[in-house]
């Protein structure tokens, strides 16, 4: 889709760097970056970076913990009543999302890949109200985890008329894949980079 080229080239600007390119038709493309750092930086300083970063591409407006969100139903939206499942394995885009839910009041849990997201769903004892899934996963990708939620929720609920609402995010915007995720099971399809205010209203769109 080049949206990984464009947040790319976006972070190495934040840096004061540039990518540079090289390309060979039949041959192929070779992306290149210098980066200016102080040696004896620990993979947490270069995490937290990124994360400093990642918040600059999506700036996004923090809310009190106390804020009520209004739901699609015109009641007032409680976010500490709701449990969130963030599939995620992208660990930058897992904290800037735990970030802004959180600061927005809900219960957050993580999980690495679509394996564990089911693993999640399916543990005793646990209840979520809202999956967000990201659709590109190692071990299991989005699309096979919405598949086997869907079926878990057929087989233990086989007179239900509807399951736990699941947010498809995928930087690919193409509709065929926007329809592969609805024909997986996911209610709705957000396309990266979205706003806070996109996946705010989102959440209260399904969940009230």
């Amino acid at each position: 889709s080049g949206l990984g080229l464009f947040l790319s080239q976006t972070l190495m600007h934040l840096m004061d760097a540039d990518i540079e390119v090289s390309s060979s038709p039949g041959h192929g493309s070779t992306f290149g970056f210098a980066v200016g750092l102080q040696r004896g930086e620990s993979t947490s300083d270069i995490v937290h970076m990124a994360l400093n970063a990642s918040t600059k591409l999506a700036p996004l407006l923090m809310l009190p913990e106390a804020t009520q969100l209004p739901s699609s139903r015109g009641k007032q939206h409680d976010p500490s009543a709701i449990s969130i499942l963030v599939v995620e394995d992208n660990v930058v885009n897992q904290k800037v999302v735990q970030r802004h839910l959180q600061a927005a009041g809900y219960n957050v849990v993580l999980a690495n890949d679509g394996r564990q997201g089911v693993v999640a769903f399916l543990a005793p004892d646990t209840h979520f109200d809202l999956i967000l899934m990201d659709v590109e996963m190692p071990v299991l990708n989005g699309l096979d985890a919405t598949r086997h939620i869907r079926l878990a929720e057929r087989e233990r609920h086989p007179n239900a008329n509807k399951g736990v609402p699941i947010v498809g995010l995928s930087g690919n915007a193409r509709q065929v894949h926007v329809d592969e995720g609805l024909a997986a099971g996911m209610d709705v399809f957000l396309v990266k980079p979205y706003t806070r205010t996109q996946l705010l209203e989102t959440i209260c769109s399904l969940v009230g």
